[in-house]
């Protein structure tokens, strides 16, 4: 019997049987208690991977309703612009994936790709190009050259 108890009630045969029907009903209360809390947390998990499902299930059918109407996109990205840039309907309640796509072909516009890749190639031709020419007009002087020249003759020849 707990002290508290004792000091306020007595020691008597009748105050032991009263602390017993306490304490166990005191431990009944708090496994109530405890299996409430768990069985609420439970309902919330569920509410919260049925709203999850819904979201998925939403999104998934936006992504196959764009490439039904004929969009070209790599899912991935156009995914990462909606977690970007968040754009939303005129209400701002949900997510508009015509404005989702409409971002993902601004920023991964294939026909500006294709000009940079061709530029690069450019570059890359007249890079190759030049170090070519250089190395033929750079070949080293051997022996058999520099017979018969004088010190004075090879300056001026750099020139």
């Amino acid at each position: 019997m707990a002290g508290w108890f004792k000091e306020l009630y007595g020691d008597s045969e009748e105050v032991k049987t009263a602390w017993k029907i306490y304490n166990s009903q005191s431990k009944r209360d708090k496994e109530e208690t405890k299996r409430e809390i768990l069985a609420e947390l439970e309902s919330r998990n569920n509410l919260i991977k049925q709203e999850e499902s819904k979201y998925n299930d939403w999104v998934t059918n936006e992504v196959v309703r764009l490439q039904d109407e004929g969009e070209k996109f790599d899912k991935n990205k156009l995914l990462k612009i909606m977690a970007d840039y968040r754009p939303t309907t005129e209400d701002g309640r949900s997510l508009d994936f015509n404005k989702g796509i409409e971002l993902y072909k601004k920023i991964y516009n294939e026909d500006d790709n294709k000009d940079k890749n061709k530029i690069r190639k450019q570059i890359a031709d007249n890079t190759v190009n030049d170090t070519k020419a250089n190395k033929s007009d750079n070949k080293p002087l051997t022996f058999k050259d520099l017979r018969h020249k004088s010190f004075l003759s090879l300056i001026q020849d750099e020139e």
